[in-house]
């Protein structure tokens, strides 16, 4: 629906009460084939590349194929909700510069995922159990006494500013795309 004509000026319980009244339960689930094939496939692609190599590019080869794989479902998923054909030859076409969107998407958003790590890395703590049952900020007292000093508190952030990198910026390269897509269809 975020791309589809009839839907420009509707909040999302409009949209929703639109879609049931016109489709049914079914309009809800309209594209959900590609997206559920896409998840298994790039997730286990990554998985299974990451512990191939286990190294840095690991995390690189595995972010690559994932947006290789996902990028045609994504494509045709957005292409079937809207009611439209897609054809392979079409996913992949370069008109536009890239490269400027990318890095500065890139660097920009990994710029502020730097400043919000320990936050995530606490996150993963909790999540995960990891230790004692004791407050955020006695865990963080912890991690930064036991675990190398406040960039204790920055582990794992090489694996995470390459996925954030990559995401980021080409997260930011296809929204363009689909802008200009969208600005063109009318």
């Amino acid at each position: 629906m975020q791309a589809q004509a009839g839907f420009e000026k509707s909040n999302m319980f409009q949209t929703l009460a639109k879609t049931l009244r016109t489709q049914g339960v079914i309009g809800l689930y309209r594209g959900c084939i590609p997206p559920l094939w896409g998840s298994g496939i790039y997730r286990s692609s990554q998985f299974a590349v990451f512990e191939a190599v286990r190294v840095i590019g690991a995390g690189v080869i595995a972010s690559t194929t994932r947006a290789i794989i996902e990028t045609p479902l994504e494509f045709a998923k957005v292409r079937r909700q809207t009611q439209q054909t897609w054809h392979l030859k079409d996913v992949y076409t370069f008109k536009k510069p890239l490269i400027g969107p990318f890095l500065t998407s890139g660097i920009a958003a990994t710029l502020a995922w730097w400043i919000v790590w320990p936050l995530e890395y606490m996150k993963c703590q909790i999540q995960s159990n990891y230790g004692e049952k004791v407050s955020v900020i006695q865990k963080m007292k912890i991690v930064i006494k036991e675990r190398g000093g406040f960039f204790g508190l920055y582990r794992g952030i090489m694996p995470g500013t390459i996925r954030s990198f990559l995401a980021n910026g080409t997260s930011m390269v296809v929204m363009q795309f689909a802008q200009r897509k969208v600005t063109e269809l009318g």
